[in-house]
């Protein structure tokens, strides 16, 4: 969270930002899920008085997370034996 960008960006971001504060559409495809659940998680974190743009750069960050995350117990189930460095030498 300590290289997590503060504010508003430029390009892509700042539009998803933007989009996702006002409930609206970015461009196409438009990313219905992404602005929902920034929406509410903007919204939610506004309460206690979080800059919205540094909200959704959080959300995004714990997307890559849960993402990674997710990756490592899949390619753990796939792989005979899970991931080990052992293997690999």
């Amino acid at each position: 969270m300590r290289t997590l960008a503060p504010g508003l960006l430029a390009g892509d971001p700042g539009e998803f930002q933007f989009a996702a504060w006002r409930l609206g559409l970015a461009h196409p495809t438009g990313y219905p899920l992404y602005m929902m659940l920034g929406w509410i998680w903007q919204h939610s974190l506004a309460l206690v008085g979080v800059n919205p743009a540094t909200a959704l750069n959080a959300l995004s960050a714990l997307c890559a997370a849960v993402a990674v995350a997710l990756l490592y117990r899949l390619m753990w189930a796939w792989l005979p034996g899970g991931l080990s460095l052992r293997r690999l030498t």
